[in-house]
């Protein structure tokens, strides 16, 4: 099937306004960066996933840049919409459109990536030597945690990001792009294509950063473009910029929708928790874990359900569980320091506050942690005033 030159205008059309952002030119930290990378083997999927994770953490998103293959991934955003036999001329106007129009997002994504880990490759997905889909585990800045498939695939000694997958979207980036485009394009472009009113106003609305205005377009979006998950994410964050209330609210809204697919499992935790039901937050982490494999990422959520929950021996197991994963993965022992506290735990307690003091660098203060709620009595121990003692020495 050929794509016709009215689709590939309403493409040009749409991204064309997304790409206000110039490519990133190079600077001294790049450059840097680059030297850094160059004693990693960016030919094995191994190497380059390492050096990837070195990248999100420094907030450098060049590494990414360069390596996606902008052709290979416009081919699948096109297969995404049913356009699987299009002129090579198509495929790579509409490659060069995207990665005009994606580079600048690269550099917002990174900057909003707290810590980085590459985990795994993942097994099985791909049976040929020359591909590999990596799993890294993102922490954002704004708190919580997501996990990245990145697809890769090696050309003549050189590895290429094809296309990539985030759990918070619970789509491919190909996918999710592409859908979105179709509509929004066909808006564009044709006054009397279904809904377009309502796809001009939500866009401006999302131009203006007005969140309330942008949570009232939605609601009047065609029905099939607001299953399109690129929209049901930005959906949920933009209620989160109104209140606690607005999130719960659109968490409530898209739940039906997040239920029909395990890869949005993920989005389901929150609401689930909002609503203390949190024997079905644990069963979509579990969903997660089937899909990636277990991580002491994972671990450290279902560790604070169970800690929500009261369950505090079931989440000093999964803190347990997520350190014997992955030492290095901070968050599992402050879960775990809580549950040894609220269990009354406490020489238990104190063995981790020195593990935090002696593995991570903190310094605590005595005074501020005994009117911290539930550790009333814990600072009354015995095991806490030789801590104390010992740590003022």
């Amino acid at each position: 099937m050929r794509a016709s030159a009215l689709f590939l205008m309403l493409l040009v059309s749409l991204l064309a306004g997304c790409a206000g952002q110039p490519p990133r030119t190079g600077t001294p930290a790049d450059t840097a960066n680059a030297n850094t990378r160059s004693d990693t083997d960016l030919s094995s999927f191994e190497g380059f996933s390492q050096a990837l994770e070195q990248s999100l953490n420094e907030k450098d998103s060049s590494l990414f840049a360069e390596h996606v293959d902008s052709r290979e991934f416009a081919r699948r955003s096109l297969a995404s919409l049913g356009l699987k036999a299009v002129k090579t001329s198509t495929v790579n106007t509409y490659a060069d459109v995207l990665d005009k129009a994606l580079k600048g997002r690269y550099k917002d994504n990174f900057a909003q990536v707290k810590s980085a880990r590459f985990i795994r490759l993942m097994p099985g997905e791909t049976s040929d030597p020359d591909e590999a889909v990596s799993l890294v585990r993102i922490r954002p800045e704004d708190g919580g945690i997501n996990y990245w498939k990145i697809y890769l695939h090696r050309v003549n000694g050189r590895v290429g990001i094809v296309d990539w997958f985030s759990y918070s979207l619970g789509d491919l980036a190909s996918r999710s792009l592409g859908s979105f485009v179709l509509q929004a394009g066909l808006a564009a472009v044709k006054p009397d294509y279904p809904g377009a009113g309502a796809i001009k106003t939500y866009l401006a609305a999302a131009r203006s950063k007005d969140p309330r205005k942008q949570l009232d377009a939605y609601e009047q979006l065609p029905a099939q473009l607001k299953r399109n998950s690129l929209l049901m994410f930005a959906h949920a964050q933009t209620a989160m910029k109104v209140s606690q209330d607005a999130y719960h609210d659109a968490l409530a809204e898209l739940a039906p929708l997040y239920r029909e697919k395990h890869d949005y499992a993920l989005m389901l935790v929150d609401y689930y928790l909002f609503n203390e039901d949190y024997d079905k937050a644990q069963q979509a982490l579990d969903m997660v874990a089937e899909s990636i494999g277990q991580d002491a990422g994972l671990d450290s959520l279902h560790a604070g359900i169970a800690l929500q929950d009261h369950a505090y021996q079931r989440a000093i197991a999964y803190a347990r569980d997520g350190i014997q994963r992955d030492a290095t993965y901070e968050d599992n022992y402050w879960v775990l320091l809580d549950a040894l506290v609220y269990s009354r735990n406490y020489a238990d307690a104190v063995l981790v506050l020195n593990i935090l003091e002696q593995g991570f660098d903190y310094r605590f203060d005595t005074r501020q942690m005994a009117t911290l709620e539930g550790y009333e009595e814990f600072s009354r121990s015995d095991a806490f005033n030789s801590w104390r003692t010992a740590s003022a020495h």
